[in-house]
């Protein structure tokens, strides 16, 4: 567990500072992971969110994002069972 205090900074869903990262995720990742779970024919769930940690990029100064959990919440996640 990380000690400290934590101030959380909130960004809006259309932030321009996050959009590359944003339009990636959903157009990309989002449907590879779904597939890789046997989902890729499910809806998303209504509630959900990725939690990103940034990381150090490949060249200096750049910055990756690493999704560090995701948390939903949906009636149709019985899938797992």
């Amino acid at each position: 567990a990380v000690g400290g205090i934590n101030i959380p900074t909130f960004f809006k869903p259309d932030a321009p500072e996050y959009a590359d990262l944003k339009s990636k995720f959903i157009d990309h990742d989002i449907p590879l992971l779904m597939d890789a779970l046997d989902l890729g024919d499910q809806p998303l769930p209504l509630i959900w969110t990725g939690d990103f940690i940034p990381a150090d990029g490949p060249t200096p100064g750049s910055t990756v994002y690493i999704v560090g959990e995701f948390n939903c919440s949906c009636v149709g996640c019985s899938n797992f069972g």
